[in-house]
């Protein structure tokens, strides 16, 4: 038929072309539907079809989709990127068989059109077929406990000559080739001894024989499986139960049925302990209570939650079902806080205060170490108990004490030494009392304070607390003051009227005072009481005779912050000191500079005091660093942590305030010796005794190193190096 059509065409065209009687025009001879042209557009064939034949030959079909070619081009790729020729076949064939045997799942080829021209070949595009081989199809996949195997059946799509691998997976890692199929055969049933190992049973379909030991590309078709599982004999219902921390019970429900036994594991996830076989258990046992301690010393050496972790599995052989993991958390309250109690020198009282817990409380444990030795159990208590008194001590030993509860860790520590002591023997009460001065004597003192809402200057006898004088000062807000008690005169400035004020408590007149004395920060009189030292915030040191009602010089020292916060006086009165800057500077009384030393620890510095021998000079810097340095040599001889510092007559002790409370410092030791948990806004010791006079705000304590020792309770102040 394409023959008689092709006639007829050409018939029409020879009468056309007979019939011009003109060249044909330049439009003419380019005309794009012309197939001689280059420009001639030619359609892709169409694949129509694909055999596959017994000795793995294909049979490939196709349409054309145009008349003016003369033949086609044929390529093949076996990977489906790169193509190659395959063979070139002349119009007007519509089929070709490749026999080559060379084929791969991912085989494709492609079909171009050509027609011959007179520039060479005017080529189609490509039209690709790539082949399909059908796929495999689950039909059945099941597991029987009786016998126990694994059945798995299928079905393919195509007739293909598929290669089917049997491969079974056990456990985690093991794998196992059983068998390799050929297409006619669609089942496979895989028996095995049933026990707590899992399995996967996986049929694997191939194209081609040679795919199966390729190791470089998966020519997998595609793969179906089964499963058996044992997670259907797992132990279930699994209970963790502490009792305390020696005890714990567990329970769980059997599902098995054919284990040989149970296995117990156990972490101790607390200590970073792996999990471990703790008991191996018969058949349908369902409970085990784990008596080995499971939280060994958890309570004594507690830093956090105490977690073990539990698990339970039935076994046949090496192999086992179970989940590990649960978790028994050892319940616990908080810990006890243990008190001193009224210490003497022949005994340490102890007490404790037990928070409330909803853990029960049937215990308590006292332990005792000697000399900073291991804590051992030293007395036992019920439920009821919270204190205890020890008497079994000897006075050159050290004792540290801790406490806990049966569910509960220890408590803060505690440590105790024989020393001295401070004792309080009077307490001057003062409504407001301010900066206070004692006498050279040590037998007054002087502050202010308020009585019934107006100001007064106060006296005080130090010996026997009782107030000897007092000076009102009504108008007057009270900076400083100081106190001559040889000559009965009391001196005192106030900021407020820039003024100081010199009376004579004797005959309760004013007998000197000068208003051109503005932000003095301290003062104080000279030993022969002729001359008051002041120190102000614009970085001055002024001497002031009060005989002739006149300043004798002002002594401007090099301060970068303009701020003197003290000034004390030695007992000759040839050394006057004053800080600032964090420093300290000497002058004499002349007005010359002797010295200039300290440690600066910071901009600002405040107290400053001469000991009663005047040897030693203690000062703080920038508020929270104390220091005692030989007046002498500069050399320093302590330093701490503190707000405030003075060392007593004959330098062997020093009393420091900080935010804990007030310590007696040992100063040839370096340590502390006694401890007030009061506080203080302002400390001093007496100049020629043990007293020692601690001002807070409503009242003026005296308190004594004592004559002989008892049990102190130790703390520590930051000391520095």
């Amino acid at each position: 038929m394409k023959r008689i059509s092709l006639l007829l065409f050409y018939v029409i065209g020879l009468i056309i072309f007979q019939q011009c009687d003109t060249p044909s025009s330049g439009l003419e001879r380019n005309n794009p539907n012309d197939p001689d042209l280059e420009s001639f557009v030619i359609q892709a064939p169409q694949f129509s079809g694909f055999e596959f034949y017994s000795d793995k030959s294909v049979k490939l079909t196709w349409t054309d989709t145009t008349s003016y070619i003369d033949g086609y081009i044929l390529e093949k790729s076996l990977d489906g990127i790169n193509f190659n020729l395959l063979d070139t076949v002349e119009y007007p064939t519509s089929e070709y068989i490749d026999d080559s045997k060379a084929l791969t799942r991912d085989t494709q080829y492609s079909l171009k059109s050509f027609r011959k021209i007179e520039t060479g070949l005017n080529v189609s595009d490509s039209a690709i077929y790539g082949i399909d081989f059908g796929t495999m199809l689950l039909v059945n996949s099941s597991y029987s406990p009786s016998p126990s195997q694994l059945n798995l059946s299928w079905e393919f799509t195509s007739s293909w000559p598929f290669i089917v691998e049997i491969v079974v997976f056990s456990g985690f890692d093991g794998v196992s080739y059983v068998d390799t199929l050929r297409n006619g055969e669609t089942s496979f049933t895989y028996p095995f001894e049933q026990d707590f190992e899992e399995r996967y049973l996986e049929a694997r379909a191939y194209v081609f024989e040679e795919e199966l030991l390729d190791t470089t590309e998966n020519q997998m078709l595609t793969r179906i499986g089964t499963q058996y599982l044992t997670m259907d004999h797992l132990p279930d219902n699994f209970q963790v139960n502490v009792v305390n921390e020696m005890e714990v019970n567990m329970s769980w429900e059997d599902n098995s049925g054919i284990e040989e036994g149970f296995q117990i594991l156990r972490s101790k996830k607390y200590l970073g302990s792996d999990p471990e076989v703790i008991a191996t258990l018969p058949p349908n046992t369902t409970t085990y209570t784990d008596s080995d301690s499971p939280f060994t010393n958890a309570y004594s050496d507690f830093d956090g939650n105490r977690i073990v972790e539990y698990g339970v599995r039935a076994y046949i052989g090496d192999t086992h079902t179970g989940v590990f993991g649960y978790e028994a958390v050892l319940p616990y309250s908080q810990p006890p806080t243990l008190y001193e109690n009224a210490t003497t020198s022949s005994s340490i009282g102890l007490f404790w205060t037990q928070p409330n817990s909803n853990v029960p409380i049937t215990s308590y444990i006292l332990q005792r170490s000697v000399n900073n030795g291991p804590f051992s159990d030293y007395q036992t208590f019920d439920s009821s108990g919270n204190s205890y008194v020890d008497t079994d001590l000897q006075s050159e030993n050290e004792y540290s004490y801790r406490v806990r509860s049966n569910a509960s860790p220890y408590s803060n520590r505690i440590d105790f030494h024989q020393s001295i002591y401070l004792k309080l023997s009077r307490d001057m009460r003062i409504d407001n009392p301010g900066f206070f001065k004692l006498s050279d004597s040590g037998n007054l003192l002087v502050t202010s304070g308020i009585i019934s809402g107006k100001t007064y200057m106060l006296i005080y006898n130090v010996n026997t607390g009782g107030r000897t004088k007092s000076y009102q000062v009504s108008g007057y807000e009270i900076t400083n003051s100081d106190i001559d008690e040889e000559r009965g005169r009391i001196a005192f400035t106030s900021n407020e009227t820039n003024s100081l004020v010199v009376i004579d408590y004797v005959n309760d007149e004013i007998i000197a005072e000068e208003n051109n004395f503005s932000n003095v920060y301290d003062l104080v009189f000279s030993p022969d009481g002729k001359f008051i030292y002041t120190v102000n915030m614009n970085s001055e040191v002024k001497k002031y005779d009060i005989n002739s009602n006149s300043v004798v010089f002002t002594k401007a020292l090099n301060s970068t912050t303009g701020g003197f916060r003290g000034i004390t006086i030695n007992p000759t009165g040839d050394k006057i000191a004053a800080n600032y800057d964090g420093l300290f500077s000497i002058i004499d009384s002349s007005g010359t500079t002797v010295e200039q030393a300290g440690i600066d620890q910071g901009s600002v510095s405040n107290f400053i005091s001469f000991s009663g021998s005047g040897n030693t000079l203690s000062y703080i810097s920038h508020f929270n660093h104390a220091f005692a340095f030989d007046a002498n040599s500069k050399e320093r001889l302590f330093g701490a942590s503190a707000q405030h510092i003075s060392v007593n007559f004959d330098d062997r002790y020093a009393v420091i305030k900080n935010r804990d409370g007030v310590y007696l410092i040992d100063l040839q030791l370096q340590q502390s010796v006694s401890f007030l948990s009061s506080g203080a806004n302002q400390i001093r010791f007496s100049p020629n005794s043990n007293k020692v006079m601690l001002l807070n705000s409503n009242s003026i304590q005296v308190w004594e190193i004592s004559d002989d020792e008892k049990w102190i309770k130790d703390e520590q102040p930051n000391i520095y190096d």
